[in-house]
């Protein structure tokens, strides 16, 4: 097989398992577990598999000359996976999974004010469609967009300004770096709150737990796999069959039922996220996007 054949299997795998692990999550808080606690143990599980194979093999990779930007990634994206985490607690997992898809149009915004990027008015008109798409999907009314899709989007947006610190230190910092120290501040982080929030999980919910921890762990490591295996423009595109494998899980286990804004409006920010993959994300600097 072509490596790009061999990264779009993993960008698949990868797809399935990110579904799987929101599909858990929103199960668990069903359950009665506060976001808080279902954050703490996903990260401090993940941790406890990674921690022996970083510091015993990989320990000298994790000299950084940034650890500032470290921690605002990590913060950023704990703020983010809570947001996220709300969100799915209170809206069905394929609409969640929808809005995250608009993180390449927020990508371009936030690369031509940050990092100086030229974008021609194609993909300046391809992101703003992509955006009507968003507004279909949300649905604002006379009261409003709702908290829990405001809490989606504040997702969206925090992850693409992750991403933009990626590419921001992309010629000193390995993925290596950003992986394991996001994942021992972001244990650290949700230590406290998760501690204050607690609910002592029963045995199903830890087993809920340690499938999340797994699950995302290995979703992580497929995604890392594909862009590395082939091109981020042939592979990342992919990843949109998340969707579906969303809308699956949340049927099956939730007997959530998308409606026709949802597909009409991810329909629209896929193809708009497609175009501006392909043709050539932020110029000669490419920006990948991180797991989550």
């Amino acid at each position: 097989m072509s490596p790009n054949t061999i990264g779009a299997i993993w960008m698949g795998l990868s797809a399935g398992l990110f579904a799987c692990a929101d599909g858990t999550a929103k199960a668990l808080s069903q359950n009665g577990i506060h976001v808080f606690e279902i954050a703490f143990m996903r990260y401090a599980l993940c941790l406890i598999f990674l921690a022996p194979y970083t510091l015993l093999l990989k320990r000298r990779l994790l000299k950084t000359q940034h650890p500032y930007a470290h921690l605002t990634r990590a913060l950023m994206v704990s703020a983010a996976q809570i947001l996220g985490y709300y969100a799915l607690s209170r809206m069905f997992v394929a609409d969640v999974t929808a809005i995250n898809f608009a993180r390449p149009l927020c990508i371009t915004i936030l690369a031509v004010l940050i990092l100086r990027e030229r974008v021609a008015w194609r993909r300046w008109a391809a992101t703003a469609i992509g955006f009507g798409g968003v507004v279909v999907m949300v649905r604002p009314g006379a009261a409003g967009i709702e908290p829990a899709a405001l809490a989606a989007l504040g997702t969206m947006l925090l992850f693409s300004a992750q991403s933009v610190i990626i590419a921001r230190y992309a010629d000193t910092e390995k993925p290596i770096q950003y992986v394991f120290f996001y994942h021992v501040l972001a244990t650290a982080s949700f230590a406290v709150p998760a501690i204050l929030a607690w609910r002592d999980p029963t045995i199903a919910d830890l087993a809920l737990m340690f499938l999340l921890g797994i699950v995302s762990l290995a979703a992580e490591i497929c995604s890392i796999k594909a862009l590395s295996s082939g091109e981020a423009s042939v592979v990342g595109p992919v990843e949109y069959v998340r969707l579906i494998f969303a809308a699956l899980i949340g049927y099956a286990l939730f007997s959530e039922v998308p409606g026709a804004a949802t597909w009409i409006g991810a329909a629209i920010i896929v193809a708009s996220a497609v175009y501006i993959a392909r043709s050539g994300r932020f110029g000669a600097r490419r920006v990948r996007q991180q797991p989550g």
